[in-house]
């Protein structure tokens, strides 16, 4: 029985074929429609969201590069301190810059989020009233309720974005690469549909993240720890289950099956992925089922480099090595 050959496709698939797929290009469009008049579709859902303020000032900031989600999971993580930790806020309303267990960028943060504080002075910061009870403290299910429904605003705006500005927009160029694989099936990472450039059917491919089509999309935080609950609707793991994304069908290749006869050797491929410890869960459960894991990268060190480091960051420094010597990890230039 001959192999099967799995394409797993990221964002950087979609920036290969030409799309402003980037959070960069996102973050500028929301920029944009702040300026734009009262009423504009999509515009409410960024006037008063802590998130795309965050995003747009941290991008300006760090010259035009911004990753969404580990910003939100550097917001999320900062306010799960704030309501368990009592050096952050405890029976005052307000924090010191310099008498806190927040770390500097957590600090600089939270003077962002105008929805749940006021800049006092430079070195000071207060809670909102209405988030603290002198007698009670933090209301820490009011504040991860806005959270969320920030978080839930935000990717409605993101889906808008994908619609007006990515979707119908046509490719620059095709891989003569992923023409040569001719995947029998997508693990697609990405919510568009650009695999329909190979001619690929949509019942082979797993759309992992959800789709702008099936407005299922997934966006968030890897799961840090297992016992945190106050932060589970942030967690991809968590909105995959609610949302009802699709489930990698290893039955196809009789990964589920007890007769060998039946199993088929998987060769893994993965294009545009950064191999982000994000995607951690994902990324181990492809390997851990398949024969060989080939990864394409940019032609130069930069990106090689970064994906074996993400790579270690995911897998582990023992398996990564042991990969690399017996050949299942392979590296191959995007020509």
């Amino acid at each position: 029985m001959s192999n099967a050959s799995i394409l797993v496709t990221g964002n950087g698939f979609d920036l290969y074929h030409g799309l402003k797929t980037s959070y960069i290009d996102f973050v500028r469009f929301s920029e944009e429609l702040l300026k734009t008049e009262k009423g504009t579709k999509g515009r409410n859902w960024a006037i008063s969201n802590s998130f795309i303020k965050c995003f747009i000032e941290v991008a300006s900031e760090n010259q035009n590069w911004i990753d969404c989600e580990k910003e939100i999971e550097v917001i999320v993580t900062m306010f799960l301190k704030i309501m368990h930790d009592k050096n952050v806020f405890n029976s005052v309303s307000y924090v010191e810059k310099n008498n806190t267990s927040l770390e500097s960028y957590e600090y600089d943060r939270l003077k962002l989020m105008d929805r749940f504080c006021e800049k006092t002075s430079a070195q000071k910061i207060k809670l909102r009233d209405n988030y603290f009870k002198t007698y009670m403290g933090i209301d820490k299910n009011l504040v991860m309720e806005k959270l969320k429904n920030d978080l839930n605003d935000f990717i409605k705006l993101f889906k808008y974005y994908l619609e007006e500005k990515v979707i119908n927009q046509p490719v620059t160029r095709l891989s003569k690469q992923i023409r040569n694989i001719n995947p029998d099936y997508i693990i697609n990472f990405n919510y568009t549909n650009t695999y329909e450039k190979y001619s690929i059917n949509r019942q082979d491919v797993c759309y992992v993240h959800g789709s702008v089509q099936e407005d299922n999309i997934v966006l968030g935080i890897r799961d840090i720890d297992e016992k945190d609950i106050d932060s589970i609707h942030f967690k991809k793991f968590f909105q995959r289950i609610q949302k009802h994304t699709d489930a990698i069908e290893w039955n196809r290749f009789g990964k589920n099956q007890n007769l060998s006869e039946t199993m088929r050797e998987v060769t893994a491929y993965f294009f545009g992925h950064s191999l982000s410890n994000t995607d951690g869960d994902l990324i181990r459960s492809i390997y851990e089922n398949s024969c060989e894991m080939i990864i394409f990268h940019l032609n130069g060190q930069k990106d090689y480099v970064q994906k074996v480091i993400n790579l270690i960051d995911t897998l582990g420094k023992e398996s990564v090595i042991q990969g690399m010597y017996s050949e299942k990890i392979k590296f191959i230039p995007i020509k």
